[in-house]
């Protein structure tokens, strides 16, 4: 196992139960921990230019990756209606403004209603604007949402 790459990737297949502690979402990370534990088995293989070839490739693609914007994180809409409120009305302004609209939360109340809607929106500032020419608007907020799960 001392100088043969294969046999040593192999053997980290077998020991491949490592467990971290929290799920790691990103892709940039994941690529990271197994350029970091492969660079590890090469190096004790004492193949040192495989090592080199293999840190300069991954540089350059976490480089690309950093600099590609792979798409807008998605928000949430958090919207307060007074009994007035029509959900049809609301909605279809999210639409307008957002690719993607999911209703998270809906609470019904005397006093009216509360709304949760996870969207993507480019025209955030615009999309609240619009939704505060409704007349049963009470209130509304867009709060950035970086998909971590709270427990």
């Amino acid at each position: 196992m001392q100088s043969n790459l294969i046999i040593s990737l192999g053997m980290v297949g077998a020991l491949s139960i490592v467990r971290f502690r929290t799920a790691i979402k990103e892709p940039k990370d994941i690529l990271f921990l197994f350029w970091s534990i492969s660079t590890g088995i090469i190096l004790g293989a004492m193949n040192y230019g495989l090592a080199l070839i293999i840190a300069i490739a991954v540089s350059f693609l976490m480089l690309f990756l950093e600099l590609i914007p792979l798409g807008k994180a998605s928000m949430l809409l958090v919207v307060n209606l007074n009994e007035k409120g029509n959900e049809e009305e609301l909605m279809e302004i999210v639409k307008k403004y957002a690719r993607i609209s999911v209703i998270k939360l809906r609470s019904r109340k005397i006093s009216g209603c509360d709304y949760i809607i996870k969207c993507k929106s480019v025209k955030e500032s615009e999309l609240l604007e619009q939704i505060f020419l409704l007349d049963c608007v009470i209130n509304a907020s867009i709060i950035a949402h970086d998909r971590e799960a709270v427990y």
